[in-house]
């Protein structure tokens, strides 16, 4: 039976298990500290994942363990935790998923094995048809055969170029072992289609910048909406 201990975070009580258990067998890093590593980092990653629905990847073992998705919020889950109803693609069933807007909220998250968080292009709001419209725009910069995360940087140089005359302000992130994201906020009343288009054609006007192959360069130059 996993040991668990009562803590609490920020005033909401917490149980949290089998913080001695190895997430990380490289570095022998613990899931007690992936919690730790969460709570101080919560300054500045809620703002990024607050209001918007969470999907957890969750490592029950480790990172070298089987892992698995989970949208609907689980059973389990503390009263005090937000959730919101979300309509499925097929528009056939509604998913309940959690919402990540507090430090207890995300610590809640953590000791569920959660290592990567990841939130939609859009936020919930108030009053909002959901999924709701989107509010940023993400260029992912991923290098193939041929290419690197050097230059990936350059093609961010003039993704980032273009969105600048167009007023816009990017900001770049690390993504998987190698390649990068930019992330570029859209007007409230932007449409799926409309940023879609947008990015794609930033994306193949600053992949005509580069002097190499054109294959070589829309690999670093992909957008995603």
């Amino acid at each position: 039976m996993a040991a668990s201990t009562r803590t609490t975070i920020a005033g909401r009580e917490l149980s949290v298990s089998n913080l001695d258990k190895i997430l990380f067998p490289e570095s022998g890093f613990t899931k007690g500290q992936l919690i730790d590593y969460y709570v101080h980092i919560a300054p500045v990653m809620l703002p990024h994942i607050r209001e918007r629905p969470l999907t957890m990847k969750r490592f029950p073992d480790g990172v070298e363990g089987k892992f698995f998705f989970e949208k609907h919020i689980p059973s389990h889950a503390p009263e005090w935790v937000r959730s919101v109803d979300v309509s499925a693609n097929d528009g056939q069933d509604v998913i309940p998923y959690a919402v990540v807007d507090d430090l207890p909220t995300l610590a809640w998250a953590a000791n569920l094995g959660t290592i990567e968080l990841h939130v939609p292009l859009w936020h919930v709001g108030r009053r909002r048809k959901l999924p709701a419209k989107p509010d940023l725009m993400v260029f992912d910069l991923d290098p193939g055969e041929g290419t690197s995360i050097v230059e990936c940087c350059v093609v961010a140089g003039y993704v980032i170029d273009e969105l600048a005359q167009q007023g816009t302000e990017a900001f770049a992130k690390t993504s998987g072992s190698k390649g990068l994201q930019l992330y570029a906020a859209v007007g409230a009343r932007t449409s799926w289609d409309g940023v879609r288009d947008r990015s794609h054609e930033i994306a193949r006007r600053s992949s005509t910048r580069t002097s190499w192959s054109p294959t070589c360069a829309n690999r670093c130059a992909g957008a995603t909406s």
